[in-house]
This record gives structure tokens, sequence and C-alpha cells, in this order.
């Protein structure tokens, strides 16, 4: 290949130097028209894309405080905004919303509002302002911040939610306090108190210790508010005299007791206490052998939500499935289950025969002898329920007899009176009512009773049993 001539090779190196030059201007221009436009764009973006903004208390908030106060926001007013930006004006428009309208923030003085397009108030938090727009707007939301929730007495004067507890909710007392206080409810602890205070209170809070209609006549709440599942305790016929409203809480322990359901048959079929007990006393070999869930024929009675939980459960370990019930469901087909046309054919052909029905005028007393006799001497009654289900005398006569064994975690009286013969009975396990008590249960059980207030004041019949009745 032949070399280009001196000149040429000269013009060639000036023509590569004078382009190096050109792409050097070029970019320190492009570098100029950035730092330009960078600094248009932040004059023009919304406010809450910058790093800070004016708070509502008119000091300076950074970026991440922003953040943590809108989640908070979307979280007690349920508006589910999925972006939001602030105007000139010092107005924050979020868009989603309640069915989708936007939904417009601002602040007076030490409140802070929420309104639609028409300027009615949704939700505000806090302050004397907030207290008087909320009085003039039927639809004004308290989020149980600031001021706390509050609803109108008979004659007209408004007054904030109060509770009066007669029982210990299994929760620290400052949790429970914590949790109240979120939502405006100002609690008044009266545990074995035969004369609460105060009277006329908007709610009494109990669990499960006989509430009569002379101790109600006496409180004078508005509602009871039955931290429990069952609401057999409260007189129901003084509640409806005296027109006061029940509200129960159901499904906070669905998983629980079903699980203690599994554990008393398999401390049953596989000899648990028993062998606990040899160990410690130095014994080693306890019996011939214990017996395998798999392969077992599980009837459930009552197939509700936690009929079915546990049904799940005994399917896991390879169980077959069958179920009485008063209305069939198609959960429980959808996992195998039978329904059988009788109580009594599901005591018959069961080899585990456990109980979630509720206990009330029609089931009390349901599960006697006719039932009982069905069983297999090797079949296994679970009671997970309520004691008053089955006839208690009848229970310890048979399981004397040695007729089948049980797993029993709720008795007729509880507690158990230490005469009782049901603690001498052989072939079976007993538990203090305890199917319920995890601490994740009664964490939810505090939760839907404290909602379960607000609710009533606002008017609504979630978790309502008094008119079922």
């Amino acid at each position: 290949m032949q070399s280009r001539p001196p000149q040429i090779r000269e013009d060639f190196s000036e023509v590569q130097a004078l382009k190096r030059c050109i792409r050097r201007r070029n970019s320190q221009v492009a570098l100029i028209l950035a730092v330009v436009l960078i600094s248009l764009s932040a004059c023009l973006m919304p406010q809450t894309s910058r790093d800070r903004f004016i708070g509502s208390n008119g000091t300076i908030e950074k970026s991440e405080h922003r953040q943590q106060r809108t989640s908070e926001w979307m979280r007690e007013s349920t508006l589910d905004a999925p972006f939001s930006f602030r105007s000139r004006l010092g107005r924050r428009y979020h868009g989603g919303g309640l069915m989708g309208k936007p939904v417009i923030e601002s602040h007076r003085g030490d409140s802070v509002f929420r309104r639609d397009r028409t300027g009615k108030v949704l939700a505000y938090r806090g302050g004397a302002a907030g207290d008087a727009a909320a009085a003039n707007s039927s639809n004004a939301r308290a989020t149980g911040r600031g001021r706390g929730l509050k609803i109108e007495d008979d004659m007209g004067e408004r007054k904030e939610l109060s509770a009066v507890i007669t029982q210990g909710l299994g929760v620290p007392v400052k949790v429970v306090e914590t949790m109240a206080k979120e939502r405006g409810i100002k609690l008044h602890w009266q545990l074995d108190s035969a004369d609460p205070q105060p009277v006329n209170p908007t709610a009494l809070i109990m669990v499960n210790k006989k509430t009569s209609g002379e101790f109600l006549s006496k409180l004078k709440p508005k509602m009871v508010a039955v931290a429990f599942t069952g609401y057999d305790a409260v007189d129901m016929a003084a509640c409806k005299k005296d027109k006061i409203a029940v509200y129960n809480v159901p499904a906070y322990s669905t998983d629980s007791v079903a699980e203690l359901a599994i554990g008393l048959a398999l401390a049953v079929y596989r000899e648990i206490p028993i062998a606990d007990s040899s160990v410690r006393s130095g014994k080693w070999v306890i019996s011939s052998g214990g017996t395998e869930l798999k392969g077992k024929t599980v009837g459930i009675l009552g197939t509700g939500s936690i009929g079915i939980a546990t049904a799940k459960l005994f399917k896991a370990f390879g169980c077959e499935l069958i179920g009485w019930s008063r209305s069939e469901r198609k959960e429980f087909k959808d996992i195998g289950g039978k329904y059988v046309k009788t109580k009594e054919d599901l005591f018959a052909n069961a080899d585990i025969v456990s109980l979630h029905i509720p206990n009330n005028k029609h089931t009390a007393g349901c599960i006697g002898k006719e039932q009982l006799s069905q069983l297999k001497p090797s079949a296994v009654l679970i009671n997970v329920g309520r004691g008053g289900l089955v006839k208690q005398d009848v229970l310890v006569q048979m399981l004397n007899e040695k007729k089948f064994r049980a797993g029993l975690d709720v008795f007729v009286q509880e507690p158990i009176d230490v005469q009782d013969p049901i603690l001498k009975a052989p072939n079976c396990v007993l538990t203090p009512h305890v199917a319920y008590k995890t601490t994740e249960a009664l964490a939810r059980r505090v939760t839907v009773t404290l909602d379960n207030i607000v609710s009533f004041a606002k008017g609504s019949d979630a978790n309502r049993v008094d008119t079922k009745e």
C-alpha cells in the first residue's frame, strides 16, 4: 500500500485536529444546555416532587416526612389516593380517592381537611376548626386522631365515645388504651365491679362473663361489644327490651381453634399427656402404640368457617371427611367432604367427631346419649366449640365406661369446679378453654371489638347479632 505524500499527510492531520476540536466544543454546549434544562424543570415541577415543602403547622418538612404523612392519610381515611400534588394556593390534590373522585386536602389553623370537589368534608384531623366543619357535614369522618370520633346524644350535644370494660382482653392494658385512643374511645376499666361507672357509656366491653339484665339496667350502655365469637353470656332478652345493640367478633380465632382441634386429636391418638407424665416419673414404655390420623374418617358437626378450617387441616393429614350442618356448604364439598343426613349418622360413621356449632336455645344439650352411644370404642370426641352443646353428665358416665375417648377444651361450667367428676374421667385430654387464646387471635379480637364500637356510632350493623335473634 502506497503512503500519502507529505503535503497530503499534513493536511489530513489538520482535518483530524479540527474534528476533535468541534467534538469538544459540542460537548461543552450540550453540557450547558443540560444545566439550563434541569434548572428550568426544577422551577416548573409540582411541589411534591421537590425535596421540601411547607407542612400544616407552618414548618419546613422533608420529603420523607411528607411521604409518611401522606401514607398515614391514605390508611386513616381509606380514600386510596395513588398520586398527589400541591397547588400554589396550598391545597394538595389526590388522584383516585373516594369512588375514583379527586380529593382536596387543605389546612385551617391546627386542623387538616379532606374535601371533594364540591367542598364537602370527607375527613379531618384534629382541632376546633375540624370539629366545626365535621358538625356541618353529614359525610364528615373523624380519623381517630386529634380530638377523636364524636357522636350526638339525644339532646343533640356532641360527646366522645366511651366504654366500660368488665373483663381483661388478654392484651396489655397500655396496648388496648393506645388502640382505643386512636379510635377516639375513652376507656373505663371496671373489672369485677358490681356497680360500674360511668353510667350510660357508649359501650360495655365484655368477653364471656355472665352479664345479666339487672347489670345492664344499672349501666345503661347503648351497645354491648362482646370481645368473643359466642355471645350467650349476654342477656339478649334484656338487650332487646332496653334496645341495647349487641356486637360480637366473628372469625378472629378461626385458625387458632382449628389448630387446637388437631392438637387434641393428636394428643389422644398419640397419648402425649400420658407419655409426658411417664417420662418425668422415670418410665419409658407406656402402651403398645398410638394411632395415626391418616386414613381416618373425621366427622365435622357444623360446617361454618371454623368447621371448614378444621376440616382442611384434617384433610392435610390424609383423613376422609363427612359433615352435618343445617345448611350445606360448597366449600366443604370442594375439599372432598360428604354430608350425612343426621347427627346420628355422623357419630356412627366417624373415627373422630369434632364439634363446631354455636350454643344457643336451639342447640344447647343437643349432644346426648342418643348421639354419643353411636360412637365406636376407638372413636374420639373433640369439643372446642361450647361445653353446653353436650350433656356433660352423660359424657362423664360414658367416658368412665370407656365407650370412647375425648379431647375437651370447653365445659358446662367454667372454670371447672374442683369436685367436678369430669376431672377424674379416664381416656380424655382436658384444656382450660384456650382454643381461641393465641397472641395473634387476641390482638385481632381487640381490634375488631373497638372497631365495632366505632361502627355502632356510625350506624353500621356489621357484626351486629341482636337483630339476628
